[in-house]
């Protein structure tokens, strides 16, 4: 949020670095202000003053911390297992998430048992839903033109094109909105929509930038709200995209 009033966008570095040495004391925080505009104007001089002025804000931004005081009692907290009754691949449990917890050194060798390659199965990434995008991706159903650019160049396929058929439509939520397929023919009747899982996406802008509508078809917005979207909605989409037509659509 700070970046962005500043005028940096996602570029918090020169922020956090302004704080670190602010919390820290490692060396005078004058002297660290001193050190960091100097390199700045040095890193940046030829690019205009504007951007050596939004850097300069970015350091005294970074200096309005803020001490959060941690209750006593939370050194106390247990923290209880319970059972785990996911329906989810035994890869993934025994796997893959002690390595997204930075656990993966205290994996037996045991547990690699059939991988000795190193291949892993495919598609891991559906029990893994980071949600690190600060912005994410809206889709406005009147300016798209049905193109499937922003799907074909996002680098994480978290933005993807959805064809129902007349069953299915009535059958979705609320607000699963959709439109009319515009071409080609075969599809003309069936409804379309460009589904994006928020989780997934990293708020990169590649999608925003390929599309060619006059009016841009997406948006960028506050991944808050629209983490609202029911679970039912991208659990619906993920089901379509399986289904023939919608295989068919996006290779046309």
């Amino acid at each position: 949020k700070i970046a962005q009033e500043i005028g940096l966008g996602n570029r918090t570095n020169t922020i956090l670095q302004s704080a670190f040495f602010k919390i820290s004391q490692v060396i005078p925080y004058d002297l660290a202000v001193e050190q960091m505009k100097k390199f700045i104007k040095k890193s940046y001089g030829k690019k205009g003053e504007n951007i050596v002025s939004m850097n300069y804000a970015a350091v005294d931004a970074g200096s309005d911390v803020i001490k959060l005081e941690i209750p006593e009692e939370w050194k106390d907290i247990v923290i209880e297992e319970k059972e785990d009754k996911r329906n989810i691949p035994e890869f993934i449990k025994k796997i893959v998430e002690p390595m997204l917890a930075q656990k993966g050194n205290d994996l037996p060798v045991s547990a690699f048992k059939g991988y000795e390659d190193g291949t892993f199965p495919a598609g891991t990434t559906e029990y893994e839903k980071r949600g690190i995008a600060v912005n994410v991706p809206h889709w406005n159903p009147v300016n798209c033109i049905q193109c499937n650019s922003c799907s074909t160049v996002c680098p994480h396929a978290a933005i993807r094109p959805v064809v129902m058929n007349e069953k299915e439509m009535d059958g979705a939520p609320l607000s699963m909105i959709s439109t009319a397929i515009k071409i080609p023919k075969p599809f003309v009747g069936m409804g379309y929509r460009m589904q994006v899982s928020v989780l997934d996406c990293t708020g990169c802008g590649n999608c925003i930038d390929i599309c060619p509508a006059k009016e841009k078809a997406l948006v960028m917005k506050p991944v808050l709200g629209l983490l609202c979207i029911p679970d039912r909605v991208v659990e619906e989409c993920a089901a379509l995209l399986k289904t023939a037509e919608t295989v068919v659509f996006f290779k046309i």
